[in-house]
Parts: structure tokens; C-alpha cells; sequence
């Protein structure tokens, strides 16, 4: 997981809390918590980076996708990858 906090992973396991703490730093950031709202309120729940992007039209491409990697890395979101539709 992606330690923005300079906590140790034991101390995450020392204090149940550190969690907590960690995921609210995560989700204070603007860009971060626009896309868990986009994809909250996705009808399919799961949603392309483009749809992601298009949701937050407020923030750039480049500054949605970085941000995808923060939250995938700190494993609030996982990355799907739909299987072709080739035959």
C-alpha cells in the first residue's frame, strides 16, 4: 500500500486507527475524492478511466490518471480489465 504518512506498516498494526487515518489523508485530496464520487454514483459501477475523466472535466487527464495510480496503489481501487469481445 502506498504509505503517504511515513508510518510503518507495524505501526498500522499496532494502532487499528492508523488505517482509518491513512484512508481519510487519502480522500481529503480533491481529485481523489471526485473520482470515488464518480465511480460511487456510476451506474455500473465499474467506469473506464475515460468515463472517470469525463465526470471530473474540471481536472486534467494526466492529473486523473495520477491520481488513479495513488488510489490503486494504496488499494482503495483495483484495476479490472474487461476481456476482449474479439472472437
Amino acid at each position: 500500500m502506498a504509505d503517504l504518512s511515513g508510518h510503518s506498516n507495524s505501526d498500522r498494526e499496532d494502532n487499528p486507527l492508523e488505517r482509518q487515518r491513512e484512508l481519510m489523508e487519502l480522500l481529503s485530496q480533491e481529485t481523489r475524492h471526485s473520482i470515488i464520487q464518480a465511480l460511487l454514483g456510476h451506474p455500473e459501477i465499474l467506469a473506464s478511466a475515460d468515463e472517470i475523466n469525463h465526470f471530473i472535466p474540471s481536472k486534467s487527464k494526466k492529473t486523473v490518471d495520477e491520481q488513479l495510480e495513488v488510489l490503486v496503489e494504496a488499494e482503495i481501487l483495483a484495476i479490472y480489465d474487461y476481456p476482449s469481445n474479439k472472437q
